[in-house]
Order: C-alpha cells, then sequence, then structure tokens
C-alpha cells in the first residue's frame, strides 16, 4: 500500500482551510465583532486619570498667560471709561435753537424723506409756503439734500428752484 500523499510530501504547503486548527471566515468575524464590543465596553466606563490632574498643562498655560493680558485689558477700559482718559479739555457749548421758517421746515421735511416720490410733494408744497422766490432759493440751498443734492451753488439752487417752479407757476414762491 501507497504512503498517504502529504506523509510522502513532507514541507508541501498547504491551503490554509486544509491546516488544523483553521477556522472559517464567519468564526473569525464573529471573535473580531466580540472583541470590538469588549473595547468599546471598556471605553465607556469611566477612568482617573494616572496623574489625577484637574487640568492639562495646555490649560494652565492658558490661564497663567491669558490672565495678565484679560488684567491688562480689563485696567484699561476701566480708565478710558471712568477715568475721563482721551476727553477733550474743551467747555461745553450750548446748543442754541436754530428758528425756521414753515418754508425751510417744508424743505428740511422734504430733505429727510429717503423716498424721492414722497419726499417730492414736499417739495411742491414749499412754493405754496415760501412767500417768494427768493425765499425758496435760500431754503433749497439750505437743504439740498430735497432735491437729492449735498450742496448747491448759488446759481445751482436758482436753477433747481425754476425748475420745481414750472409745474407751479401760479404759486407765491414762483
Amino acid at each position: 500500500m501507497e504512503a498517504p500523499f502529504f506523509a510522502s510530501n513532507p514541507g508541501l504547503p498547504l491551503r490554509p482551510f486544509l491546516m488544523p486548527g483553521f477556522q472559517s471566515f464567519s468564526v473569525q468575524q464573529q471573535q473580531a465583532t466580540q472583541q470590538i464590543n469588549e473595547n468599546s465596553n471598556r471605553a465607556a466606563q469611566p477612568t482617573i486619570p494616572a496623574a489625577s490632574r484637574v487640568l492639562s498643562n495646555t490649560q494652565w498655560a492658558w490661564i497663567v498667560g491669558g490672565a495678565p493680558i484679560l488684567l491688562v485689558i480689563s485696567v484699561i477700559f476701566v480708565a478710558n471709561v471712568f477715568g475721563g482718559a482721551n476727553r477733550s479739555s474743551k467747555t461745553p457749548v450750548a446748543k442754541t435753537a436754530i428758528s425756521l421758517t414753515i418754508c425751510e421746515k417744508t424743505m428740511l421735511t422734504a430733505s429727510r424723506e429717503p423716498d424721492s416720490t414722497l419726499a417730492e410733494p414736499l417739495i411742491m408744497k414749499t412754493t405754496q409756503l415760501c412767500g417768494s422766490k427768493e425765499e425758496g432759493i435760500a431754503a433749497v440751498q439750505k437743504f439740498p439734500g430735497a432735491m437729492g443734492m449735498r450742496d448747491y451753488t448759488n446759481a445751482q439752487a436758482v436753477q433747481s428752484w425754476e425748475i420745481v417752479s414750472y409745474n407751479a407757476p401760479a404759486a407765491p414762491a414762483c
């Protein structure tokens, strides 16, 4: 009788599934899953640090380095707010009330109106409220924002008032 194949060929490499003690893939997967579950259970348990430190070295560095900086900022803030630093030595000037004519008040209201479609009727109203052409021109020059300008020369103010007056030729200020 012939000797078995493997006995007659010692040292022949065998496939893993032919080796004694081979575990199938599903058994290996079950063992790996079980090991992962055991590790996660250990990680979920609270552990006390070996040195039982409350703060890490980095946290101490932020506290020790940041505290003086915060102190300096706080002192500067308090000094500026309550100490009167950088206050001008000028004596306060009392504000005087400026009296405006009804013509100027209406032109001022028109200059404060951001919507030009709402400002236009106010500008037209000034032609009725101003006593003269000169008063209307002065109001335009005093409150150029009513016409969408920043400032006017006298010639520009006259021209703008003439444009307004064109639409209301019978008005007293035209």
